[in-house]
């Protein structure tokens, strides 16, 4: 996730969690009195492949201008943008996740397609999404099953 500090312009790049406070042991350190030392933690689901939320200590925190006090707040699954108010610091996170096609190799034959239950064969077309996913291209309908996520638009097709 691509987290930017829209007061600043600063932008970090997030693997799987990162924590956003005064302190300087945090991740994201920002110096606002607004916010506290370890004011509220961006963290990538376990469960859920793609999925992210946000873990606030904040009282007047707000994801896409609705409030999110203190707590767990769900900020997306698959490719999102929110804006996010951690006490009076304005922030934006954007969440992209690839598909791309490939072939089918030997590993996946013997397995099915979670979409259609058809066996995947060997050389057949498949979808794969960063989140793991992988499905037959022809019924993916280009959209992950697991995640959500879209599949692009190829700039060159005509």
């Amino acid at each position: 996730m691509r987290v930017r500090c829209l007061d600043s312009g600063r932008t970090y790049d997030v693997r799987d969690r990162a924590t956003i406070g005064r302190a300087a042991n945090v991740d994201i350190t920002i110096d606002d009195p607004s916010l506290l030392a370890h004011h509220a933690t961006l963290v990538a689901s376990e469960s859920q492949p793609g999925a992210w939320h946000l873990v606030s200590a904040g009282d007047d925190d707000e994801v896409n201008g609705r409030p999110a006090p203190g707590g767990i707040t769900r900020l997306g699954v698959g490719a999102f943008s929110v804006r996010l108010r951690l006490g009076s610091v304005a922030l934006e996170c954007e969440h992209s996740t690839e598909l791309r096609r490939t072939a089918a190799t030997g590993t996946e034959s013997n397995s099915r397609c979670p979409r259609c239950a058809r066996p995947i064969a060997a050389g057949e077309e498949l979808l794969r999404c960063e989140c793991g996913a992988v499905a037959h291209a022809a019924c993916a309908e280009g959209r992950c099953y697991r995640c959500g996520a879209r599949e692009e638009a190829d700039a060159n097709a005509e």
